[in-house]
């Protein structure tokens, strides 16, 4: 089995384990376009690289959507640092800020209901207009 696994840091050089060794790996990884030699055991082989593909591929989109949900997160940090609202912590808050919160978050699960009930409706007329109604002659 070989194994990478790379941790960014928020400076200096990303902390990075390879097993036999991250370079060896690496090297692997950028020659995998290349033709293995086939063996006796290449039936196997492929297998198991097959299955290293497609959890490599998985690992990827796992570490781009990180990245992007990090990137996202300072953005919003930034912005509510320009608004002036400081985000806290549910035990820093007090009563006022609580029941504030708690008036916010009743309003936005109306919303969401009222969206929910619009994406139902919708759903159900985009049924319908697959189904073509047949009239009945008299």
């Amino acid at each position: 089995m070989q194994l990478i696994s790379l941790f960014p840091r928020k400076r200096g050089k990303p902390f990075s384990f390879g097993h036999p060794n991250v370079e060896f790996v690496a090297q692997r990884f950028l020659n995998r376009d290349k033709k293995p030699k086939v063996s006796i055991g290449s039936v196997v082989d492929s297998q198991q690289e097959a299955r290293l593909e497609k959890l490599n591929g998985q690992l990827s989109d796992a570490l781009r959507k990180l990245h992007y949900e990090r990137k996202r997160g300072e953005l919003l940090d930034k912005a509510m640092k320009l608004k002036g609202s400081e985000p806290k912590l549910i035990g820093e808050l007090n009563l006022d800020e609580l029941q504030k919160l708690k008036g916010e978050l009743e309003e936005l699960r109306g919303k969401l209901r009222g969206s929910v009930t619009e994406m139902e409706a919708s759903s159900s007329l985009l049924l319908l207009s697959k189904k073509p109604v047949r009239e009945k002659h008299l």
